[in-house]
């Protein structure tokens, strides 16, 4: 994904996200629509919404940041 992509699909991960806004407990947003969105983004950009961040080894034994 370029950057430019990125920008701008972090502009439309911002509206998804806050334009349903929850009420009370820690957050501003409800986390499973930010995952969704983070999926449908993933997705978009490789093919597969379960796809590893590149570097990130197979056996999950990496960074966990």
């Amino acid at each position: 994904m370029s950057v430019d992509q990125a920008i701008s699909r972090y502009g439309d991960l911002t509206k998804d996200v806050f334009s349903d806004t929850q009420t009370g407990g820690d957050g501003k947003f409800k986390a499973s629509k930010l995952e969704k969105v983070i999926k449908d983004i993933v997705k978009a950009a490789t093919g597969q919404e379960g796809e590893r961040m590149l570097g990130t080894p197979p056996d999950a034994k990496g960074c966990k940041t």
